[in-house]
């Protein structure tokens, strides 16, 4: 199975064509929709979107991570070293 998760900011599924959108704005998402599978629901753990990425990232929701919300301490990762930190120089879940 291949896996394609598509984050895009603030984009609304009823103004996309395969969500039934008439006007033609999203060509390349329907056509990956059409060949792929479309979801009905979305539940995201964590919000707004830097916590949420770093969910999606790391396979750990917030509180474990220490990103909580955009600003302040809540934004920085808090568990360096423990095998699912953003670090550039080397693959997430690797310890």
């Amino acid at each position: 199975m291949k896996v394609l998760i598509v984050d895009v900011d603030s984009l609304r599924p009823d103004h996309l064509g395969c969500y039934g959108y008439s006007r033609q704005t999203s060509p390349t998402i329907d056509t990956l929709a059409d060949s792929g599978m479309v979801f009905d629901r979305c539940y995201a753990s964590d919000t707004p979107c830097l916590p949420c990425r770093t969910a999606i990232a790391t396979c750990r929701h917030g509180p474990a991570t220490g990103v909580v919300t955009h600003y302040g301490d809540g934004q920085w990762y808090r568990h360096p070293g423990s095998g699912h930190d953003p670090d550039p120089e080397r693959a997430l879940g690797v310890s």
